[in-house]
């Protein structure tokens, strides 16, 4: 990323993945190998620890395989929408998941932990996935084969939401010093879990030995504009090609802030 910088008028571009997942292994880097394409992996340390994915992909994995119709839940931050927890069939209570997920990104870790673990133990009819993550071994193959390592911290918490100055050094911190064990080299990088930062997180990435900080902004980075503990990234999905070559331009995120305009325009247009 410190070479990330225009040649001329060549515009440079960096891949990067996020978590850790196996496939990355199976399938993205080979390819990356053939064309000879540096990237970056930015691993969630205790999903590679424990071979267990991020609890979001968890949260999913309990919902589609439980054959619970109900859950029982308390807590004060659930929304009156989210109270009800009883459910007729596998299409309802697959609905309802689609609302909590994200909410629960909404949450203080403390609260959205309390929900978790309800989850888990209502739910334990249903094995946990394995075989998802990366393992070390893994993690050094492809660090030693044009993969720069980064951190995604430990447990993948919402790191701007109400979270405690020890679980912030812990998560960064603690996450880099994993890394540089089994890699030989704290990495320089932190990707922010959900993009969930602000200027407390920065700071504590800087003193914390990062160099740069990324997030999931869907901007066009500039050398000349952007923090470098603020580094845009543009998010790909399963779409069309010229979506996402509009989305790595920047433009659809331009086209929705004109549309989040033009609807509070006419929401105070009296």
């Amino acid at each position: 990323l410190d070479e990330f910088h225009p040649i001329g008028k060549k515009a440079l571009c960096a891949i990067t993945f996020d978590d850790g997942y196996k496939d990355f292994v199976d399938y993205a880097f080979p390819i990356l190998i053939k064309y000879k394409s540096p990237s970056s992996m930015y691993i969630v340390t205790d999903c590679v620890e424990n071979n267990i994915p991020p609890w979001t992909y968890i949260i999913n994995h309990l919902f589609i395989n439980t054959s619970h119709l109900s859950l029982d839940l308390y807590s004060k931050a659930l929304s009156p929408k989210l109270q009800k927890t009883k459910w007729k069939n596998q299409k309802e209570r697959l609905h309802y998941a689609k609302k909590l997920s994200p909410f629960l990104k909404q949450l203080n870790n403390q609260e959205r932990k309390l929900i978790y673990d309800q989850i888990l133990t209502n739910f334990n009819d249903v094995d946990m996935p394995e075989g998802m993550m990366m393992d070390w071994n893994d993690v050094r193959y492809v660090s030693q084969n044009g993969c720069e390592i980064g951190s995604h911290t430990i447990t993948h918490p919402l790191l701007a939401k109400k979270i405690n100055a020890g679980e912030i050094s812990r998560e960064l911190v603690e996450s880099g010093k994993i890394i540089e064990r089994q890699i030989g080299k704290f990495p320089i990088v932190i990707s922010y879990p959900f993009g969930n930062y602000n200027e407390s997180i920065k700071k504590n990435a800087l003193h914390s030995g990062y160099k740069f900080g990324i997030t999931v902004n869907h901007n066009v980075y500039d050398s000349q504009v952007n923090d470098l503990f603020e580094i845009p990234r543009a998010e790909l999905y399963s779409e069309p090609f010229f979506k996402s070559k509009l989305r790595i331009n920047g433009i659809i995120n331009k086209i929705s802030n004109v549309l989040r305009i033009t609807l509070l325009i006419g929401l105070f247009d009296v």
